[in-house]
């Protein structure tokens, strides 16, 4: 499905100095409500938080590392009470909204 929108729907206008806030797209958004959220429960439960992330592509049924991608197709696991696994999938820790946008 070439020329669909798909990464626009998922980054938004990509610019020279990185996404736009005028259009962020879905992963931006994402990013944006998970801190929201979590600045939220630190100031009513004060509780400390330590995000961490991972991005994945699935594409023709295989799944693709996008934070390593000299990784290669990485496993997938199914499990029943915790749903999708990626064993071997890179992640990396986020202290604030800008480094998840990097």
């Amino acid at each position: 499905m070439a020329n669909t929108g798909k990464t626009f729907t998922m980054f938004g206008d990509i610019d020279k100095v990185g996404l736009s806030d005028q259009n962020p797209g879905w992963v931006l958004l994402q990013l944006k409500e998970l801190f929201w959220q979590a600045q939220m429960m630190k100031r009513s439960e004060k509780k400390k938080f330590r995000l961490k992330i991972s991005f994945i592509e699935i594409y023709d049924n295989k799944v693709y590392d996008l934070l390593s991608p000299s990784t290669g197709i990485i496993s997938m696991i199914e499990d029943a009470n915790k749903g999708l696994l990626f064993p071997k999938i890179s992640e990396t820790e986020m202290d604030c909204l800008a480094t998840g946008i990097k």
